[in-house]
């Protein structure tokens, strides 16, 4: 009935024989499949939330072209390719976890609770990219956010409709500042930028701070990163 779906059943037959794995195929009623059956059957979309086309645009503007966007879906996707967190057939891949970054230069507004694996992945595989991020110095990975800067990060402003869900329109009760973040896995790169922007901060004759440790104002929207004061920019 399909041949792209035949294909690869060929394709992964083929490669068990040559690794003399053998396979066996049979059918499980789907009122008893419940487990394996449960995300294709129950579908909470109030994950869906999408950041402001509006916002992307400026982002991309500053920024862009981007590749592809790492966390999405075809429902809250900025760009015609993205990697999804689960099965989705028009998805270019299937989670950003098992891809290798470094082929692309990726967007990405990730959940909160992975970012930290996220900027784990970007520093071993040298990719670069832009994140969406709140601003949270408390946070255990901001340091390490911080330090994969090549450029100053940028606030997003907030405002009414900076998140929804693209169904339904739905606004998100958004009580947490984002900024826009680029960042790359080089230190190269990291060093280069942190000696260009003391710099020009010099020439502009601002007396900067030269300490080595983390520091952050209250409000989040400047930090000393590698004895380097940086002040954030608004989007």
């Amino acid at each position: 009935k399909s041949r792209s779906c035949n294909k690869i059943t060929r394709e992964i037959w083929f490669w068990c024989i040559n690794k003399e794995i053998w396979l066996s195929a049979s059918h499980i009623p789907g009122s008893k499949n419940t487990v394996a059956d449960r995300c294709s059957r129950v579908f909470n979309d109030h994950t869906e939330w999408m950041l402001n086309p509006k916002i992307f645009n400026k982002i991309s503007t500053l920024w862009g072209p981007f590749d592809i966007d790492i966390f999405a879906s075809r429902l809250n996707k900025q760009l015609p390719k993205y990697v999804a967190w689960k099965p989705d057939p028009n998805a270019e891949f299937i989670d950003a976890f098992s891809v290798n970054l470094n082929k692309f230069y990726f967007y990405a507004f990730p959940p909160f609770s992975v970012i930290s694996r996220v900027l784990q992945k970007i520093q071993k595989e040298k990719a670069e990219g832009v994140m969406v991020v709140p601003v949270w110095p408390t946070q255990t990975w901001y340091t390490s956010l911080l330090e994969l800067l090549v450029d100053v990060p940028r606030i997003i402003q907030k405002e009414q409709g900076l998140l929804k869900l693209p169904h339904s329109e739905e606004k998100h009760s958004m009580k947490i500042t984002l900024m826009a973040c680029r960042v790359s896995g080089s230190n190269s790169k990291n060093k280069e930028f942190r000696e260009t922007y003391y710099k020009s901060s010099k020439n502009r004759g601002e007396d900067l701070p030269g300490v080595s440790m983390q520091q952050s104002l209250r409000n989040g929207q400047a930090s000393v990163v590698k004895g380097v004061f940086i002040f954030f920019n608004q989007l």
